[in-house]
């Protein structure tokens, strides 16, 4: 039995995002043949050691100042000065006094360069896990955090990508770094009482008889407006089909405007950010789910979808294609093109064997392929192996297919 520190992004043990899934699956499953723990970066606040506890996982909180402030002045950069020792040695006392044997965090970030010379001090081995936007949007963060990320990432036992395709993007974004091997995401119903009737409480009486659901955070890359004018383009029979928009973020204005412009504002619903066990209540009772992304690493929404046994319509994408065959388990779209969208919803709208049989083959695949048991046997391998020091084939789950 290995002690292995999840060290997660914003939060734990609350569900918001992606992340936030993956992080509280594998420490669910892992902990039941491991010492698991979580470490959430602190906020500015936080200046000391934080401990506490959920379901039985200690929970571990500092704030990770950084040399750099937003505007790179002599005063913060004095302040981390000061201050990155102590923490170092808070954290190495952490890894001693708890027998921590492997760190395991979850997106490159510049402040795991506090791992990096842990590690030098005789701290754990990590193993850094990339998603999309640390490979996707590194080019526009500033130069020092670009060079701390690759410094960090240079340090690290094992890196590691969510998908196939993120794997061999990072490699060319970080030239040098690697190999990048991945692990794809992995999703299983924690309860089969989440996703049966009743629907959630709080929409039981305003739930719409038809409805379809789009799951994501309100960002550009998630091709929201493309959802919207595809839903002012559904023809007069589809009226009465609702889009319910899970997520928020700071476009929402911007989002209720436009849908207002549209003339959509009776049928697109921005239902904000919801417990993570009502939106799998939601996606259970849709006709389908859109996902008009621009960019993903590996959606958690279309692993979800697929578990409940809805067909989707996604964009034509690296993430989804790794999953999704057109017309076999799901619907395949140019990516921002509002028109076939419309189409593909009007299509499964009116075809209700096409739409079992997607939602039926999909939800097979995600069983078959992409479960959290898959995904975290691959990452107690990957951790095995690093403390063991071998090494392993680019993608783990094949050592036991």
């Amino acid at each position: 039995m290995s002690h292995i520190l999840q060290l997660t992004i914003l939060r734990y043990p609350e569900i918001e995002g992606g992340v936030d899934t993956m992080v509280a699956s594998i420490v669910t499953h892992l902990k039941q043949r491991h010492k698991v723990s979580v470490f959430v970066p602190g906020g500015w606040d936080q200046k000391t050691l934080s401990r506490r506890s959920a379901e039985g996982v200690p929970i571990y909180s500092i704030r990770l100042r950084m040399p750099f402030g937003h505007r790179h002045s002599v005063t913060a950069f004095l302040g981390w000065l000061i201050e990155f020792p102590r923490t170092l040695l808070t954290l190495r006392s952490l890894a001693r006094e708890q027998g921590i044997d492997i760190i395991h965090a979850h997106m490159g970030k510049d402040y795991h360069l506090y791992l990096r010379v842990l590690r030098w001090l005789g701290g754990p081995p990590y193993v850094i896990t990339l998603h999309r936007a640390e490979v996707a949007d590194f080019h526009s963060l500033s130069s020092s955090s670009q060079w701390l990320m690759k410094f960090a990432l240079r340090g690290a036992a094992r890196i590691n990508a969510v998908a196939r395709w993120l794997a061999l993007d990072a490699e060319r974004i970080f030239p040098g770094i690697g190999p990048i091997t991945w692990v794809h995401n992995g999703f299983t119903l924690p309860d089969r009482s989440l996703v049966a009737p009743p629907i959630a409480t709080h929409f039981a009486e305003s739930l719409p008889q038809r409805y379809a659901i789009m799951v994501g955070a309100f960002d550009p890359y998630k091709g929201h407006e493309t959802a919207f004018r595809a839903w002012q383009l559904l023809p007069e029979s589809l009226r009465d089909l609702e889009l319910l928009v899970v997520g928020d973020g700071a476009l929402r204005p911007h989002y209720e405007a436009v849908i207002v412009q549209l003339g959509c504002g009776q049928r697109i619903r921005l239902v904000g950010q919801i417990p993570h066990h009502d939106v799998l209540r939601l996606m259970r009772g849709a006709l389908t789910m859109v996902l008009p992304s621009r960019s993903e690493g590996f959606a958690y929404a279309l692993l979800e979808a697929g578990a409940v046994g809805i067909p989707v319509v996604c964009s034509q994408i690296p993430a989804f294609l790794e999953v999704i065959a057109n017309g076999v388990n799901g619907l395949v779209i140019p990516v921002d093109d509002h028109a076939a969208l419309a189409a593909a919803v009007e299509c499964l709208a009116g075809d209700a064997a096409l739409r079992e049989r997607l939602g039926s083959n999909l939800q097979q695949q995600i069983h078959s392929h992409f479960t959290v048991e898959a995904m975290t046997d691959a990452y107690e391998r990957l951790y095995a192996e690093v403390l063991g020091g071998t090494r392993r084939p680019r993608n783990p789950a094949q050592t036991e297919r």
